[in-house]
């Protein structure tokens, strides 16, 4: 092979990889709309105003504000396989967007204190840099629950947080059953209205039921008042409950039974085995320094 045919065969891919990353981009736009077009009718009005306000006070376009906040159901929506395949393929190195979650009390603890974990590993961060801008936001609205919502700039959406009644909240996504669809109330805002509006478990889990349903989701629950704790599996038309110290079984999942512990995540059988072999002496330290660098993904 001579210098100009080696140049060729190095340019060549690089061009077509351009043209095909120049087409994604302008299909990715129509996704998103569409996306957002389908979520439009279950956000409530108190949010729409909110993303109104976030673009007109950081001068960006409107529909990058509703891109950003319908990313969340579209990283998990089972619909369009092949674009989210074709895109995740071309973001060598990328690892997909998975999360753990973990309440262990009672006998499970050292001190028998209620702690409770939310592991966000968002596989994309070489792409979005999600986390070179962390935020917490105080709201304390007119009417509801003054809360602590733990996200990003640019963010207004819940997938982790805590309450002043001492409702905390963490979710993971859950597959991709036939029945996913994006025409439902977004995950983040629903969760928005957990934090916004729930006193107790009982409450918290009537949101979550009740909202129309879109991809699959596991949801990790906490009070800590009470010291209890749920998870919730949520998709379009079904909702189930699990408790601490019961083995969640569901589909080809299994999360053995711990005593005083729920828990669910990527690397399930890693958090099973450091669970158990921790039952007794679970810390905050513990949890930080031992058990959460065993089920992160790597580079996350």
């Amino acid at each position: 092979m001579n210098s100009l045919d080696e140049v060729g065969y190095q340019v060549l891919p690089d061009f077509i990889g351009r043209q095909l990353l120049a087409a994604l981009r302008e299909r990715i736009e129509e996704l998103f709309a569409e996306a957002y077009e389908r979520m439009r009718p279950f956000i409530s009005q108190e949010y729409v105003d909110e993303m109104h306000g976030l673009a007109h006070g950081s001068r960006l376009p409107l529909e990058m504000v509703h891109a950003v906040h319908a990313l969340p159901e579209l990283t998990e929506w089972g619909g369009k396989k092949k674009i989210k395949q074709t895109v995740k393929g071309m973001m060598e190195g990328i690892i997909g967007t998975s999360c753990s979650n973990i309440c262990a009390n009672g006998s499970a603890t050292k001190d028998g204190r209620m702690y409770t974990v939310r592991i966000l590993d968002w596989g994309l961060h070489r792409i979005s840099k999600l986390h070179e801008y962390p935020l917490l936001t105080i709201n304390v609205p007119d009417h509801g629950i003054p809360s602590c919502n733990i996200g990003w700039v640019g963010f207004l959406g819940a997938v982790s947080g805590m309450n002043a009644q001492g409702i905390t909240l963490g979710e993971m996504g859950y597959g991709d059953p036939e029945n996913e669809t994006l025409s439902g109330e977004p995950m983040p805002f629903m969760l928005r209205n957990v934090l916004s509006y729930a006193g107790d478990l009982k409450e918290a889990q009537k949101i979550v039921k009740n909202a129309p349903g879109t991809s699959s989701f596991i949801f990790l629950m906490s009070d800590g008042k009470t010291g209890k704790s749920e998870i919730y599996i949520k998709d379009h038309d079904r909702f189930k409950v699990s408790l601490p110290g019961e083995a969640l079984t569901d589909k080809d999942n299994t999360a053995p039974a711990i005593g005083d512990v729920l828990y669910g995540g990527h690397y399930l059988e890693k958090m099973t085995a450091a669970l158990n072999e921790n039952k007794g002496q679970i810390t905050p330290e513990l949890l930080m320094k031992t058990i959460i660098p065993q089920i992160a993904p790597p580079g996350s």
